[in-house]
């Protein structure tokens, strides 16, 4: 190999590797108009992030705020309710005892009222339906007050019938002017006017004291 081809022989590659060697070593230069705008570019992303960021918290907040004002109306309102249930039944207590107290007062006044008018009336009638079951039987006895023996004497004989039992009327001194007590050969019967509106007057007591000693009493 002559001195010249020595001299002049050139190695391309490694030519090239020493080329991107010393570009990547050589370092970038921004000018001021690149700078500024990866400045503002930087800034406007923080603001934006930094935006998204509020907005989010702002809408958590608000919907937490919303939620606590709805629990509290759900509880004010559930609490209103009740007072109104409440209140409801109380004055349906207060007028079922008002109602109670004013049939105990009036059925005081007017049994025995009803006892002293239509005493006689529902004796006969409990006479005619005994005399009706004691058909059949060949005696019956009726067992009335005294007095109601004494007047009712001549009317017994036309409330029988004809072909019922014989009738024995028996005075017992012990039986109300309502009371009328029967015997025949199968069966017998007491019954007492009296004593069915004094049951009924002692259940209107009895419910009468169920209410609180102030549920009759007025809010007015």
């Amino acid at each position: 190999m002559s001195m010249a081809n020595l001299l002049f022989v050139r190695d391309f590659e490694a030519e090239l590797d020493a080329e991107r060697l010393l570009a990547e070593r050589q370092a970038v230069v921004h000018t001021a108009e690149e700078l500024c705008a990866a400045e503002a570019a930087g800034r406007a992303e923080g603001h934006a992030a930094g935006l998204a960021e509020g907005l989010a918290s702002g809408w958590r907040e608000a919907l937490a705020s919303i939620e606590a004002q709805r629990l509290d109306a759900m509880g004010k309102l559930a609490t209103a309710v009740d007072a109104l249930l409440a209140d409801r039944a109380g004055h349906r207590q207060r007028l079922e005892a008002e109602m109670t107290a004013f049939a105990g007062d009036l059925v005081d006044r007017v049994f025995p009222e009803l006892v002293q008018e239509l005493g006689r009336a529902r004796v006969e009638s409990e006479i005619r339906r005994v005399m009706g079951r004691a058909i059949g039987s060949p005696a019956l006895e009726i067992r009335l007050s005294p007095e109601v023996a004494q007047v009712l004497a001549g009317d017994l004989a036309a409330m029988a019938a004809p072909s019922g039992p014989s009738v024995r009327v028996v005075p017992d001194p012990g039986l109300e002017a309502t009371e009328v007590h029967a015997a025949w050969q199968h069966g017998r019967s007491r019954y007492s006017f009296a004593a069915i509106c004094r049951s009924i007057q002692t259940l209107i007591r009895r419910a009468a004291q169920t209410f609180p000693d102030d549920a009759g009493a007025s809010n007015e």
